[in-house]
C-alpha cells in the first residue's frame, strides 16, 4: 500500500471516531510535549536503551486525563483541538508523531486501545522475560526470530532462546555487535530478515517514522508473523487488527 494512502485513511477511521462520539466541535485542547529521558523511562539498570541516547525523543499528548506517546527523531511541544490535528496536512515524522500521539490519546480515553504510556525503571527487563513467555506459549514452533528496532532487554532475551536477527536504523547501531547479534541495516536487510525468520518482532515506533508500510507489505509477502511492541503503535494496533504485546506498559 502507498504510505500516503496508509495514513489518509488512518486519519479518515480516526476522523469517523471523533464524529461518533462528538469530539469534533470540542474546543478541549490536546497538550503535547517532549519528555525527559526520565519522565520517559525512569531510571533503569541498564543504560543502553535509545531513548537514553538523546537522538530521539518520546512525545506525550495528554487528552482529558488520558495520554498517548509516539516515539520520534522530530519531537516538539503544541496545544490544539482534535478538528485542527485531523485537519493538519502529514508531511513529516513530527507532523505523524502528533498524529500519533493523539490517536492514541483519544483511544485510550474512549478505551479503545490500553498500554499507552512507557514503562520505567526495571520495567523493560521484565517485560523481556514476559515476552519469551508470550513467544514460547502463542508461537510454540518459532525457531529463527528477527527484530526491527533496537530494545535491548529484548534482544538480550531472545538471543538466549532463538536464532536472532536484529536491524535498526540509526547508523551508530548498524555493524555493531549487542548480544552477541550484530546488527544489520534495517534499510538493506529488513526485507532479507523478514524472509529469514519464523516471526518479527516490530517496533511501534515504526507507524512514526514512516516505515511501517513497507514493513507490512513485505511480511505480507513472505508470510511472516509480525508482533509490535511498543506504546507508538497501541492505537493503530487496536483499529487495524495489528499483533501488539507491551506488557509492562501502561
Amino acid at each position: 500500500m502507498n504510505t500516503q494512502i496508509f495514513y489518509d485513511d488512518l486519519k479518515i477511521a480516526f476522523r469517523q471516531i471523533a464524529e461518533e462520539n462528538h469530539l469534533l466541535d470540542e474546543v478541549f485542547a490536546l497538550k503535547s510535549a517532549a519528555l525527559t529521558t526520565e519522565e520517559a523511562i525512569g531510571m533503569p539498570g541498564r543504560k543502553d536503551f535509545p531513548l537514553m541516547k538523546g537522538k530521539e525523543k518520546l512525545l506525550q499528548t495528554t487528552y482529558k486525563e488520558a495520554k498517548g506517546q509516539a516515539f520520534t527523531d522530530m519531537p516538539g511541544n503544541w496545544s490544539c483541538t482534535l478538528k485542527e490535528i485531523l485537519d493538519a496536512p502529514i508531511e513529516n515524522n513530527f507532523d505523524r508523531a502528533m498524529l500519533i500521539a493523539s490517536l492514541n490519546a483519544v483511544c485510550a480515553h474512549l478505551g479503545i486501545c490500553a498500554r499507552t504510556v512507557h514503562c520505567k525503571n526495571n520495567e523493560p527487563e521484565e517485560c523481556a522475560a514476559d515476552y519469551i513467555a508470550y513467544l514460547k506459549k502463542k508461537y510454540p514452533s518459532a525457531a529463527k526470530v528477527g527484530l526491527i528496532g533496537l530494545q535491548p532487554s529484548l534482544l538480550q532475551t531472545l538471543s538466549e532462546h532463538y536464532e536472532t536477527r536484529a536491524v535498526d536504523l540509526d547508523p551508530d547501531t548498524i555493524g555493531t555487535t549487542k548480544c552477541g547479534v550484530m546488527i544489520e541495516d534495517s534499510e538493506q536487510m529488513a526485507e532479507d530478515m523478514i524472509r529469514w525468520a519464523d516471526l518479527i518482532l516490530c517496533t511501534g515506533s515504526t507507524v512514526v517514522n514512516g516505515t511501517l508500510v513497507t514493513i507490512l507489505d513485505m511480511a505480507e509477502k513472505a508470510g511472516t508473523e509480525l508482533v509490535f511492541f511498543g506504546t507508538s503503535i497501541a492505537g493503530m494496533a487496536a483499529l487495524k487488527g495489528l499483533n501488539h504485546f507491551c506488557p509492562k506498559s501502561k
